[in-house]
């Protein structure tokens, strides 16, 4: 695809623009990226990530990307290609610790990216030591649990409802010494129904969101934080932004993502 002009449609025209090695055009030729090829993906995601990370951008032009790539097909599909680029890397990360018996997490390549994350989750919920956490969404490498035990001392509960996931994700809390503070269980996080959390977190990834919000509202007793990871602005390049109907209602702080980050916090209080 070297030298090819894509088609970008202008807005409020049916007319076709040409734009030759624009950021609109390189983010388009990414989406088509094979999911399947897991060096092309990482490639893939690393790049997207320098496209938008290195690059200051305007609301209006912001606004203008992602409505691009929304009518062309292209956003979800950005997305996939970020969701598995993380995926992959949490996998393979979580493996590497299990056989070269490593005690630490630090040299995961995303962990100064998550320590900034969480820093700024547990001083939005005022998270202390005498804390019980709710993680929805963990995933095979609970990296989020990791860093809110090891920043508050908390103790943290996993949902994770891929049973392969939790299998691998038991194993490297065992070889990190960390089964005393952090717990997996097998199970969706709609079905959450235990009372006596003090803060849930859910993960950005975590579906369905109105299911997930719904049973958290039935069940969790009055002044539960409840942290609901959500993507703004460029960065809904890299994840799908959480639906603002299910936060309406409610008192909402929000810390929004910024220069290497890609994920921003919305907090309510039950």
């Amino acid at each position: 695809m070297r030298g090819s002009i894509f088609f970008i449609g202008e807005k409020n025209c049916g007319k076709i623009t040409l734009l030759k090695n624009s950021i609109t055009s390189t983010l388009f030729r990414l989406s088509k990226t094979n999911l399947n090829n897991s060096s092309g993906v990482k490639t893939g995601g690393l790049f997207l990530e320098k496209q938008i990370l290195n690059q200051n951008f305007t609301y209006k032009k912001a606004e203008g990307i992602i409505t691009f790539l929304q009518k062309n097909n292209s956003l979800m599909k950005l997305q996939q290609l970020y969701e598995t680029f993380e995926t992959n890397l949490e996998n393979k990360f979580a493996e590497r610790i299990l056989r070269e018996k490593l005690t630490t997490y630090h040299k995961y390549l995303l962990y100064d990216r998550f320590r900034i994350l969480l820093t700024n989750e547990i001083q939005l919920a005022k998270i202390k030591s005498s804390d019980r956490i709710a993680f929805i969404g963990s995933g095979p490498l609970p990296i989020s649990a990791f860093l809110l035990s090891s920043l508050s001392g908390c103790h943290i509960e996993c949902y994770e409802k891929e049973p392969s996931r939790v299998e691998l994700s038991i194993k490297v809390i065992r070889q990190l010494g960390l089964a005393n503070q952090i717990k997996v269980l097998n199970n969706y996080g709609e079905n959450l129904n235990d009372n006596n959390y003090s803060t849930i977190l859910i993960a950005l990834l975590a579906k369905p969101k109105d299911k997930i919000i719904q049973s958290i509202k039935k069940h969790a007793k009055p002044g539960t934080k409840v942290i609901c990871r959500t993507s703004h602005g460029i960065r809904e390049i890299f994840y799908e932004a959480t639906d603002a109907k299910l936060l309406n209602n409610l008192k909402i702080k929000y810390n929004y993502a910024q220069g290497n980050q890609t994920i921003s916090s919305a907090m309510f209080i039950l």
